[in-house]
């Protein structure tokens, strides 16, 4: 604190013995041009930028001045150096009265943005744009442009058209300009809000870089409304599209040549073309990535769909695409996503995660659709798999109240073969409903079906109290038969209802000890803070 009013104080006594040397001579825009290359000329400025002695014109003929001087700014006599952009801010804080900040800060508008927007001025070969970056006068007046773009700074107007010409700088060449300066892309457009996010979107093309396509992206569904969300999602998806054409690949292969060293050797057409398609796809994988930031918008939910459903596709690619939807998935495509789901010829993966997306949806419209899927009756370890995730599926969407019509989908008779681990997941997953369904639960313990019984037995053993254990041991002596690869020695149901009311006991022992150990604690506190 000490440190902080000394500082104020330094920069006040700085300001006042700089008046104090200006208060006996007139200052004109000469004199100001002069200061900006003297040792003590920023000081003077600043003075003349912070005085309510000069007229609005010539305060804002300083501020620019601040805006033009590419030189790190020392105003404190050696505490440090600091950017024309500091330097702008922190006077132009200074001056109490609000509505003439914003009036100098209108006055300097036509000159920083005429530095922004300045391309004549000649790079040096250190400034090649290409190597470094933009000219450091252009960062210079991007960087004055964003602090009086603040709403203490300056009117409305102003401001739209500071937000404006900003955001067209950043959009002239992204890849190259997102990180110049003291303020990063993602600092200004997050500040500058849904109208900076809107014009961010012209900055979108098929040949930026995958990292800045998603960052880009990512920028917009931070700070972008609805209307310009669903543009740059229309937008994504146009890109996308173009990356998957002939014209991209020559780009590519063009691209490939022209960075291609002298000393490097020569690459066959068939060479160039492979390495050209490999570079194609690692690109259309980007941008998906940065599709998924925004596949809450239809534009985007819609071709993750078409990518998914398109056969010709490669796996990776239509996985890939579905997964890019993960807690987006569109209602409105739920019957293609059955579709993926249902495909018994398709690849694993896909109808995987499309049945998860189902799941994500919890509309009981899928389960129709999911019932040919829970019904499979064969032994094999696929097939036992996809009835498995279906029949999650399907819990999931019909909750506590549409258990039993789930269970009742399941193949029966006595020829039925299941896991004990899918089993055990049925009756995890019911557990854990809320409210629980005990008594849809209860009653299976006395259906004619093996797997019912245990199915059963084991959701008490997960979710069953102590009085239920008489449930579990009058079961004890069910010599009916399981039938499936991994129960092991619990090879009956009776084997089943033992371990099961072994294992519940335990977990009710295990749960009343550690509610002990809490009660004691917590007392022990209470006579602590009695103490």
């Amino acid at each position: 604190m000490r440190f902080q009013q000394a500082s104020v104080f330094t920069r006040a006594l700085v300001i006042i013995m700089t008046l104090g040397v200006l208060a006996g001579c007139k200052v004109t825009a000469d004199d100001i041009e002069t200061w900006k290359g003297t040792v003590k000329g920023p000081r003077k400025i600043c003075a003349v930028l912070g005085s309510d002695r000069y007229p609005v014109e010539l305060r804002a003929q300083a501020g620019l001045a601040l805006v033009q001087m590419e030189r790190p700014i020392d105003i404190q006599n050696g505490e440090g150096e600091r950017t024309g952009a500091e330097v702008l801010r922190e006077t132009l804080q200074r001056i109490d009265d609000y509505e003439v900040r914003k009036a100098i800060v209108a006055e300097m508008t036509p000159g920083v943005l005429a530095q922004l927007a300045d391309s004549e001025r000649p790079q040096t070969e250190e400034e090649d744009e290409n190597i470094s970056g933009p000219p450091p006068t252009q960062v210079q007046a991007k960087d004055c442009a964003f602090v009086i773009a603040n709403p203490n700074m300056s009117q409305r107007d102003t401001r739209n058209q500071l937000i404006d010409a900003i955001v067209a700088w950043y959009v002239a060449d992204f890849n190259r300009r997102n990180l110049a300066g003291i303020f990063t892309a993602r600092q200004v457009i997050s500040s500058l809000g849904s109208r900076a996010a809107s014009q961010l979107v012209e900055a979108l093309n098929a040949r930026l870089p995958a990292q800045t396509l998603q960052q880009i992206a990512q920028l917009i569904q931070q700070v972008g409304d609805a209307e310009t969300k669903n543009t740059a999602a229309e937008r994504l998806v146009a890109i996308q599209r173009e990356m998957e054409g002939e014209e991209f690949i020559t780009w590519i292969e063009n691209e490939m040549r022209s960075r291609r060293s002298a000393d490097a050797p020569e690459r066959t057409a068939e060479q160039n073309r492979a390495a050209a398609m490999l570079n194609q796809n690692n690109m259309i994988g980007g941008a998906i990535v940065a599709m998924k930031t925004l596949a809450g918008a239809e534009p985007i939910a819609n071709r993750m769909l078409e990518i998914a459903e398109n056969t010709n596709a490669s796996v990776e690619r239509r996985n890939q695409a579905l997964l890019a939807l993960d807690g987006n998935a569109p209602r409105s495509g739920l019957q293609r996503l059955l579709r993926l789901a249902t495909d018994r010829q398709g690849d694993p993966n896909v109808r995987t995660t499309a049945l998860n997306l189902i799941s994500e949806l919890r509309d009981r419209d899928a389960l129709p659709g999911l019932w040919p899927l829970v019904r499979l009756t064969g032994s094999s370890d696929m097939e036992m798999r996809e009835r498995g995730q279906a029949t999650q599926s399907a819990l999931i969407i019909a909750g506590s109240d549409g258990v039993a019509e789930v269970l009742a989908q399941l193949p029966t008779g006595r020829d039925a073969r299941y896991r004990a681990s899918e089993l055990e997941g049925y009756a995890l997953a019911i557990s854990q409903m809320n409210p629980a369904p005990t008594a849809v639960m209860q009653a299976q313990l006395a259906s004619g079906n093996w797997w019912s019984r245990v199915l059963g037995l084991l959701y008490l053993q997960h979710a069953g109290t102590e009085a239920d254990a008489s449930r579990l041991q009058g079961l004890a002596n069910d010599s009916g038969a399981t039938a499936g690869p991994d129960f092991g020695e619990l090879n009956t149901v009776g084997k089943v209802a033992t371990h099961a009311l072994t294992q519940m006991r335990e977990r009710l022992s295990s749960a009343a000890n550690t509610e002990n150990a809490n009660g004691t604690e917590a007392a022990a506190d209470a006579a602590g803070g009695d103490a």
